[in-house]
């Protein structure tokens, strides 16, 4: 019975802390795989990896940016893309599209042109 309330009180504690997510936080777990499935379908043979996506949401909740960083391992290239977004607020729905990409070579920072 002790076991199980405290399997019961661990289980709230990780429900609430999941809820507990900011709607840009949302967006931006969301957000990466649709980015990695686009790139993938434009350039089947690259291997990109995600590391991080960051959202920010503006006040009106209608638009947003995201700054999705990645990294090449085969090219030896790091970058970040911005993302705009446009949210419907009635149903939290978004829409992307890539304003700019920046790359970098990993080791050395020498600027490297992108996608």
């Amino acid at each position: 019975m002790l076991r199980a309330a405290a399997a019961g009180v661990a289980f709230l504690a990780l429900a609430t802390s999941a809820s507990a997510a900011t709607p840009a936080q949302r967006v931006a777990a969301q957000l990466r795989p649709q980015l990695a499935s686009a790139l993938k379908k434009q350039y089947p043979t690259l291997k990109v990896n995600f590391t991080k996506v960051t959202c920010k949401i503006a006040k009106n909740d209608k638009s947003g940016l995201c700054a999705a960083y990645f990294a090449v391992p085969a090219a030896r290239a790091i970058g970040v893309f911005a993302i705009g977004l446009t949210i419907n607020p009635a149903t939290g729905k978004y829409t992307w599209k890539q304003l700019s990409a920046r790359c970098k070579d990993a080791k050395t920072g020498a600027k490297l042109a992108c996608f």
